[in-house]
């Protein structure tokens, strides 16, 4: 449920590639790992298993199992869900539990989200949805031009310098990737612009068609460029759980933790999942 374009080879071999930007042999430092929160190691040096991290949810078969336990030394398997048909044991430890959160829509959005949230919560998105009266443009990776990649990256470093990751998961370099990878046909980039055609906002997003799920993955806001009262991270949300209904997708998965945040934004399935570390 809710992960199966996220688990396919097409995507592991995309996910593989993009974290290769910032660890080309798979050797990551996990206090650089976003969402990783688990136990510290003397030497945090560890390998990634290969397709992961950028994934929401990890499927595993024994035979993924075998191929980890040969890697020498410690190995971060991320985001795997409990009750999957391979049951992970020593030398696995798990060290930290995140949960999915994701939003469903079974009936037209403002009917899920007025049944969902307080009539006042429900009002108060649609109102920072008008407020925010920016064009919303979503297109294929086939469509992308200079002109795009210009905005992708003048966003990006707008991104990272109020962020300060040590590595910003999707950045200019990795969403290169991500349009000329097998998995390229699924992507998808929100431009937002003003009335001057400014960006002031890009998203990312991945469609799983085959189990009728949109995965929301980042978004880059020009902030200088809004004002005081415009909410355009909470309202671009609403204008996407209109597109994806629109567009026959009964479910938009909004990532890893942040369960309040993201309950105000109408999410209502939440799933547990767990990061293993192979010790030896």
């Amino acid at each position: 449920m809710f992960d199966l374009t996220m688990t396919s080879t097409a995507a592991r071999v995309t996910f593989s590639d993009g974290i290769r930007v910032f660890a080309p042999d798979l050797l990551v430092r996990l206090h650089d790992m976003p969402h990783y929160g688990g136990i510290a190691l003397a030497d945090d040096r560890v390998h990634l298993a290969a397709g992961y991290f950028y994934n929401f949810s990890t499927r595993l078969t024994q035979s993924d199992v075998q191929e980890i336990l040969a890697i020498p030394g410690p190995v971060l398997v991320p985001s795997v869900r409990p009750g999957g048909r391979v049951i992970l044991n020593a030398p696995f430890v798990r060290v930290a539990s995140h949960t999915e959160c994701v939003v469903t829509l079974e009936d037209p959005v403002d009917e899920c989200l007025w049944a969902r949230l307080k009539s006042k919560r429900a009002r108060e998105i649609r109102r920072m949805a008008r407020n925010a009266k920016f064009s919303f443009e979503v297109i294929e990776a086939r469509e992308l031009e200079a002109k795009h990649w210009n905005d992708i990256t003048r966003l990006d470093a707008l991104h990272n310098e109020r962020h300060a990751a040590a590595a910003p998961m999707f950045c200019e370099a990795v969403q290169r990737i991500f349009s000329c990878s097998p998995l390229a046909q699924a992507f998808r980039w929100i431009f937002r612009r003003d009335a001057s055609e400014r960006t002031v906002q890009i998203g990312l997003i991945l469609l799983g068609e085959e189990e009728d799920t949109l995965y929301y993955l980042s978004q880059s806001i020009d902030r200088a460029a809004l004002e005081t009262r415009q909410n355009l991270y909470t309202a671009t949300f609403y204008m996407l759980y209109h597109w994806a209904y629109e567009h026959g997708f009964h479910a938009v998965h909004l990532g890893r933790n942040g369960v309040d945040e993201k309950e105000k934004l109408g999410a209502n399935v939440f799933i547990e999942q767990h990061h293993w570390l192979k010790m030896r």
